[in-house]
């Protein structure tokens, strides 16, 4: 309290010094910075004893200073390496599938007879083929081939060596039968209503009898014109069958 009564006095004296004249000599007159300086001079004093004010200003010492900390951005993990795709497997097989002249996946039966279902006691016998442009299946019918083409015609005995008449449906085994002459484009047979047509045949077979059938292709004259090689291929809804004849 005592300080800042002093602190009064001394403004007020300074501002008498300035403002009243004394005795003797007048007293020099300020300039306007010396004027300005006496006026901040005594705000400052005032602003610092007055109990109501407070200064803005904090002083540092007072606080334990403290280490400023940064964020370390953390290091990126390593993406885990692709693991290589291991080739599959395939399952191996053990049937291998033996393949005729035309593509097509050979049976496994081992016999024609087997290949077409004949009943027990009935075989199919090849005896031999012939070349013509004419087929004469009796005396009141016959075929003529297409001009600039042959027939060949294949002959098969069906034989009962069977004890008991044995009746054999060939027409609903829905096989289809081609041949490939000295290994060329294979032929289906001719769709005819012969009576012997082995591909549509069907009948009772007495015992010990024999049948007389064929199978009739028209083939281009110059593909047969000489014969090295001759195959037949058997063919239904789930296997193929293939005879080598020549």
């Amino acid at each position: 309290m005592k300080q800042k009564v002093c602190a009064w006095l001394g403004v007020i004296l300074l501002g008498a010094a300035v403002a009243l004249p004394g005795c003797g000599d007048s007293i020099v007159p300020l300039t306007a910075d010396q004027q300005q300086q006496v006026g901040e001079y005594a705000a400052v004093m005032m602003l610092k004893y007055d109990a109501k004010h407070r200064s803005r200003l904090v002083d540092l010492s007072l606080y334990p200073e403290q280490e400023e900390v940064v964020d370390v951005p953390a290091a990126p993990e390593p993406e885990p390496e692709p693991e290589e795709e291991q080739p599959k497997e395939e399952p191996s097989s053990s049937v291998t599938d033996v393949v005729d002249v035309s593509g097509d996946p050979v049976s496994s039966v081992s016999s024609i007879e087997e290949f077409l279902q004949l009943p027990a006691g009935i075989n199919l016998v090849y005896s031999g083929y012939d070349i013509d442009e004419v087929y004469q299946d009796n005396e009141f019918f016959s075929l003529s081939a297409t001009e600039g083409k042959t027939y060949v015609i294949l002959h098969f005995l069906l034989n009962n060596s069977g004890s008991d008449e044995t009746y054999v449906d060939l027409l609903n085994q829905s096989t289809s039968f081609r041949i490939s002459i000295n290994g060329g484009t294979s032929r289906t047979t001719v769709l005819s209503p012969l009576q012997n047509n082995l591909a549509a045949w069907f009948g009772n077979v007495a015992p010990g009898a024999s049948e007389d059938v064929v199978l009739l292709f028209e083939l281009e004259k110059e593909s047969v014109e000489s014969v090295n090689s001759m195959v037949l291929s058997l063919k239904n809804a789930s296997d193929v069958y293939t005879i080598s004849l020549l």
